[in-house]
C-alpha cells in the first residue's frame, strides 16, 4: 500500500500504476499461495523462515533509514 501511495502521488501514468499495481498484487497473492501450500513440519525451518524477513527488516531499517537520517540531521532530532 505504501509503494501505490507514492506511485499515486508522484503522477506516475495511469498504464503504468497499473501494471504495477498488478504484478505487486499478483507476487503478493502467489507468495501467499506457496506459504499455505508449504507445511513446515520442523521447528528449525519455521524458525529461520521467519527469522529471514524479521533481520532483513531489521537491516533495513537501522542502515538505510536511520544510519542515511544520521547523517543529514542532527542526532537529536533523528
Amino acid at each position: 500500500m505504501a509503494i501505490m501511495t507514492v506511485l499515486s502521488v508522484a503522477k506516475v501514468p495511469q498504464l503504468s500504476f497499473l501494471l504495477i499495481v498488478a504484478f505487486l498484487s499478483l507476487s503478493l497473492g502467489g507468495s501467499l499461495l506457496i506459504g499455505e501450500s508449504v507445511q513446515a513440519s520442523s521447528l528449525k525451518l519455521q524458525a529461520l523462515s521467519t527469522g529471514g524477513p524479521i533481520g532483513t527488516l531489521s537491516l533495513v531499517i537501522f542502515h538505510k533509514v536511520i544510519g542515511q537520517a544520521v547523517t543529514h540531521f542532527r542526532l537529536l532530532h533523528v
